[in-house]
């Protein structure tokens, strides 16, 4: 058990060295640096203007242009991760919703059809039986 334990501790720490190194190869040296946090803020304050990647993101310009931003630090760049996952998540359980809304709108026009169709049919009865 121990062994085992040890390994999944070295396994874990190779893959941070590994993503480390990666994030370092990866970063351009004209590309502009900003921190998690002020990336965080501009971003809900207008997440149309940000391209978000796996590995990077871009902003986008009201001319149709784009720039590369990376982050000032590793740590910067996982806190972009998750918070990159959080949003794909949120998209996800809202395009969910909206599905389920359209079903439920959908459905309540054929309850309103059927009850009104049904309205007319006992109006039409009483009028025959009251001739």
């Amino acid at each position: 058990m121990k062994d085992a334990l040890e390994l999944i501790g070295i396994i874990i720490v190779a893959g941070f060295i590994v993503t480390y190194l990666l994030w370092r190869v990866d970063r351009e040296k004209d590309t502009p640096r900003i921190s998690f946090k002020l990336f965080k803020e501009m971003y809900q304050l207008n997440p149309e203007k940000w391209s978000m990647y796996e590995n990077y993101l871009y902003v986008n310009y009201d001319d149709n242009t784009s720039h590369r931003v990376d982050f000032n630090s590793f740590i910067d760049r996982l806190r972009y991760g998750r918070f990159r996952k959080k949003i794909k998540e949120n998209k996800t359980k809202q395009t969910r919703y909206n599905a389920e809304v359209e079903l439920v709108n959908e459905l309540q026009k054929e309850i309103d059809k059927y009850q009104k169709e049904n309205i007319e049919e006992v109006k039409a009865r009483l009028e025959r039986e009251g001739e």
